[in-house]
């Protein structure tokens, strides 16, 4: 919240063996500079990183070259350090994390105990806890999730039990707790991005689909 930019984590090849990072670097717009910050107390790549409504940063899930991690980290940009907070209920990577519009985190899908999860787990940051809510009706990862303007959350595409691209998206409902189906896209795509724009429509853009590297992009109303 203060206009810098956290980067964290990752993973990097040396001699064929790929190995975790856990540093963190904050990017200063006004002077286009990168400074170190606090280390990650495990290094990966393939977690997420979401910004709390408080303005710290949690950081879920991913890979450390030899295993899939359950771990939450949140980074206090204050202090520029990092707390271990209560573990996912699941080890899981290739998930996506979102904030929704009462502050708690939503976590979805992923790899890790299942190849194509349906999980799904809300944070509360306030007890630091994460709670079990309804599955997926679809599990998957390299999927994408968007909060809409009326708080409800997209989740679109990625990849599913099939084995391949889907186009399908379902909604989260977080005062129901219900996941409901949506018209599916038109391509089937994984690794795209999904972003929503000022006139409340989600724009999903590129990705991987059953032929290969897509260049189309579709809008959700």
């Amino acid at each position: 919240r203060n206009g810098k930019v956290l980067v964290v984590g990752g993973l990097y090849s040396v001699g064929g063996n790929t190995l975790s990072l856990a540093s963190a670097e904050l990017y200063e717009p006004t002077t286009g500079t990168w400074s170190l910050t606090g280390s990650l107390t495990n290094g990966s790549g393939y977690h997420t990183a979401t910004l709390l409504s408080d303005g710290r940063v949690m950081v879920t899930g991913g890979f450390d070259e030899t295993n899939t991690l359950s771990r939450t980290e949140v980074y206090d940009p204050a202090s520029e350090t990092w707390t271990t907070a209560q573990p996912l209920n699941a080890a899981r990577v290739l998930h996506t994390t979102t904030l929704l519009t009462n502050g708690s985190v939503l976590t979805t899908g992923g790899t890790g105990t299942a190849t194509y999860m349906n999980m799904t787990e809300i944070f509360d940051p306030i007890s630091g806890g994460w709670n079990l809510t309804t599955p997926l009706r679809e599990g998957r990862y390299w999927h994408t999730m968007t909060v809409l303007p009326d708080g409800r959350v997209l989740v679109a595409a990625g990849s599913t039990a099939a084995g391949a691209p889907t186009n399908s998206v379902e909604i989260y409902d977080p005062i129901a707790s219900t996941w409901t189906p949506a018209n599916g896209m038109t391509t089937n795509r994984e690794l795209h991005s999904a972003t929503l724009l000022p006139n409340g429509k989600v724009l999903v853009a590129g990705g991987v689909g059953t032929g290969g590297d897509l260049s189309s992009a579709e809008l959700f109303d």
